[in-house]
């Protein structure tokens, strides 16, 4: 995957600025930090990465976030070295000047987000949303979705009551009923 070479590459970047041998001394840690399911974290399974970066006088921490908009302000903060997050919650990272530098891109995975709803809802169409109570995570590929959906049926933010809920409050919201839609990625 194409993910594997890129921080395989990075590890070559980081050995680039920094004289590997001062760094095995020094001891530095490598921050990196991923969201549940992302393929970073598969990355920290793969042990010929943690053995290479270790040759290069590396060692590996692991921060896990549930946004990528948590993950990137980690990253824009220097809590973490590394990171990777969806495109538009970097995006918004990028826009609002969060010192980060974007190095590469995957391909998007365009089925693995959606609008649930409950079976007993009466909601069966994006126009039913109008007038609902929708969560959503702010800044993420969630919102640009709910945005994108109520725009293709001439509705807006303005149409709906938004509900800016991280992804386990928002499941908690939903499976309570205390909303009427949840816009997410991979259901937690």
């Amino acid at each position: 995957m194409a993910i594997f070479g890129l921080l395989y590459g990075i590890a070559v970047v980081l050995a680039a600025c920094n004289d590997p041998g001062a760094a095995a001394e020094k001891g530095e840690t490598v921050t990196i930090g991923y969201q549940k399911g992302a393929l970073t974290l598969s990355l920290k399974e793969d042990e010929a990465f943690t053995r290479t970066m270790a040759d290069l006088g590396y060692s590996l921490e692991w921060a896990e976030f549930n946004t990528g908009s948590s993950t990137l302000e980690a990253l824009g903060s220097r809590s973490t070295d590394l990171a990777n997050a969806g495109d538009t919650p970097s995006i918004y990272a990028i826009a609002n000047r969060q010192p980060i530098h974007y190095i590469a891109a995957t391909d998007n995975a365009p089925y693995s987000e959606g609008i649930l709803v409950r079976p007993d809802s009466g909601i069966d169409r994006v126009e039913d949303l109008q007038g609902k109570r929708i969560a959503f995570n702010r800044a993420s590929i969630a919102q640009y979705l709910l945005y994108k959906a109520l725009d293709s049926v001439g509705l807006t933010f303005a149409d709906i009551e938004p509900v800016y809920l991280g992804p386990a409050d928002a499941n908690l919201a939903f499976e309570q009923g205390n909303v009427d839609a949840w816009v997410t990625w991979d259901r937690i």
